[in-house]
């Protein structure tokens, strides 16, 4: 089993984990919590659930290793550099982000990672 495979079992368990709290919550819960009360409780375990399949949207596209070399749109050519990481902040949380870097000797400018553009951050 690759480790992606096993990190999104481990995503889909964390979320049944988190769907059973909230069907408790339901069940036995309902007659001390406010619908304000029940409402605050729901909205976290939606975060969570959220968190974890943003980290996994990113495991499946992290390190967006592109191969030793890549063209920026003036026709620029940026070699493999080192992985590096930024923060991506969601409405479900920050979530740190591994991206393969590329960079030209001599250019004058940020090193270039090829899915910035594409993600966003």
């Amino acid at each position: 089993m690759t480790e992606r495979a096993s990190n999104y079992e481990q995503t889909c368990l964390n979320s049944g984990n988190i769907l059973d709290s909230i069907e408790n919550l339901v069940k036995f819960k309902s007659n001390t919590l406010t619908a304000y009360q029940f409402e605050v409780e729901l909205h976290k375990k939606c975060i969570e659930i959220g968190n974890y399949y943003m980290q996994q949207y990113f495991m499946n596209i992290e390190n967006n290793d592109l191969g030793k070399e890549i063209k920026n749109d003036d026709g620029l050519v940026f070699k493999k550099h080192n992985i590096s990481t930024k923060d991506y902040y969601s409405v479900f949380g920050k979530i740190t982000v591994k991206r393969q870097g590329y960079r030209k000797k001599g250019f004058k400018g940020t090193s270039k990672n090829s899915y910035d553009n594409y993600l966003i951050i």
